[in-house]
């Protein structure tokens, strides 16, 4: 038996295959036995009539079994980028609770849009889960930028406040250009037809635009507030 849909659409195989095989159970199962073990609910281990069985195959069962493994393995490298860059931040901030700070600004923005995405009812798929380790990367760029020329104001004798203006003055231009060229290559993967390609496309460029807003915004506050007063602390202890 063979069972066909269009391709080019967002509709969620799983679903398909998990049809197929609730009717193939349904159909294949024991007829002999009450009312209660004919009709049980589909997903449950039930007893064949003899000499049936039934077996989905083709490339939409691979797919499927390949796009949840690699699901898996991103949610899993997204938590290990976590960790390594918090362990990196902590070392190079000689400071660990203001290398925890730290990641807030670069964890906001990812946690906001797949919360809304999770509020929308959107799916997850291989092409959005991969732009949260993308996403990530580029937030922590903009903090590292801002967080070193921060510490080197306040290594030249500068309150708070003058390094803060001082690493903005320098870091905030080119940050925003660079955000600004990033989102606009990747906006044009909107029109695509591929679901995939096109959702990847109009998040990335989202979660760029809040990566950009959270460093430029909420980092600044946190030098200027309590991430800002541990690391002037630990420089003034290091002179």
């Amino acid at each position: 038996i063979t069972a066909q849909c269009a391709v080019m659409t967002d509709a969620h195989y799983g679903t398909l295959c998990s049809q197929i095989e609730q009717i193939c159970r349904t159909q294949l199962r024991e007829v002999s036995g009450g009312s209660t073990e004919k009709y049980r609910p589909a997903g449950t281990d039930v007893a064949y009539h003899p000499g049936a069985s039934h077996l989905v195959t083709g490339m939409v069962p691979v797919f499927m079994a390949t796009q949840e493994e690699l699901l898996r393995s991103l949610i899993n490298s997204f938590l290990l980028a976590f960790v390594t860059i918090g362990i990196t931040m902590m070392c190079l901030f000689r400071q660990p609770l203001a290398g925890l700070i730290g990641m807030v600004p670069n964890v906001l923005p990812i946690g906001f849009l797949f919360g809304v995405i999770s509020w929308s009812g959107l799916r997850v798929d291989i092409g959005t889960v991969v732009t949260a380790s993308i996403a990530l990367g580029i937030a922590v760029d903009g903090t590292l930028h801002l967080v070193t020329w921060f510490q080197l104001g306040i290594a030249r004798g500068m309150s708070r406040r003058d390094a803060v203006r001082q690493a903005l003055s320098h870091c905030g231009p080119a940050m925003w250009q660079t955000s600004l060229i990033i989102v606009l290559g990747l906006i044009v993967l909107y029109p695509a037809e591929l679901v995939l390609v096109s959702r990847f496309g109009w998040l990335m460029a989202s979660l760029i635009l809040a990566a950009l807003v959270a460093d430029l915004c909420l980092t600044p506050a946190l030098l200027a507030g309590p991430m800002g007063y541990l690391l002037e602390q630990r420089i003034k202890r290091s002179r």
